[in-house]
């Protein structure tokens, strides 16, 4: 992918992670939080292109998650920002991961395989939209607390303009897999949240999620839509669809006992 073309995805995660999500800016960072959600892929900062923040900012931004009882986390492109990571190291950012970073075009995607036994299809009512995110939730091993609201995110994927998949089971009907795919904007759109059952993964249905939210969003004006792969397994899956690695994205985070109390005004 070209420097410029980065640079355009970039301000689109921006644009993206700020619906419907508290913001604060702080120095070269854009912090975002999901007030009614902890999950630490929920609440992160995105730093400006070419950030270089000093040791007080990146201290400010641990200050402005503790202040939330978030974990104080940030996701990047390492080649818009090559010198962040030492200095985030530094403060105690530990990398949780560097992702591929993959992408497919209209033209990428290759013709769709179905998997026998099983349609794949948006949810159509309230319990299946609750359905797909309980599997979601499921697969990606998060429990749902006592009167959580665990529609909550996907109904603001629907809220924001993007779209959701469910995976059901043609003889009974019972939601097995599900994923999303935030509003095309700027050409781009991103696919999050592949889940499938542990009993039902090998099927295939990975993949037909992944090309029905793609197709989706190319309907809806996207020109690239991207992803980022959370396993071996699940590149290869999404490199069945048709997608490619166009980069790389850095997960970091600041793994230590909060010290400041949470702001009753903002939690």
């Amino acid at each position: 992918m070209q420097r410029a073309d980065l640079v355009r995805l970039a301000a689109y995660v921006r644009s993206t992670a700020s619906a419907g999500r508290t913001l604060e800016p702080v120095g070269p960072f854009l912090a975002t939080f999901t007030d009614d959600d902890a999950n630490p892929y929920l609440n992160y900062a995105i730093p400006d292109d070419g950030a270089a923040p000093t040791p007080d900012e990146v201290a400010m931004l641990a200050a402005a998650f503790d202040r939330r009882n978030r974990v104080a986390r940030a996701e990047y492109f390492p080649a818009l920002c090559p010198a962040l990571g030492a200095t985030l190291a530094l403060a105690g950012f530990v990398t949780e991961a560097v992702l591929t970073l993959m992408g497919a075009g209209r033209d990428d995607l290759r013709p769709r395989s179905t998997v026998s036994g099983f349609t794949v299809r948006p949810p159509a009512t309230a319990y299946e939209l609750d359905a797909a995110a309980r599997v979601q939730r499921a697969a990606f091993g998060e429990a749902d607390p006592a009167g959580s609201d665990v529609t909550a995110l996907l109904r603001r994927v629907l809220a924001n303009g993007g779209s959701v998949a469910a995976a059901f089971e043609a003889a009974t009907g019972r939601v097995v897999g599900a994923g999303c795919c935030s509003a095309a904007r700027g050409g781009f759109a991103e696919i999050t949240g592949i889940g499938v059952e542990e009993t039902w993964r090998g099927h295939g249905l990975a993949s037909s999620l992944t090309w029905s939210l793609a197709n989706s969003a190319f309907a809806a004006g996207a020109e690239l839509v991207f992803l980022t792969p959370g396993s071996a397994t699940a590149l290869r899956s999404y490199a069945r669809v048709g997608f490619r690695r166009i980069g790389d994205q850095v997960h970091t985070s600041l793994r230590r006992p909060v010290a400041v109390p949470p702001d009753p005004g903002v939690s």
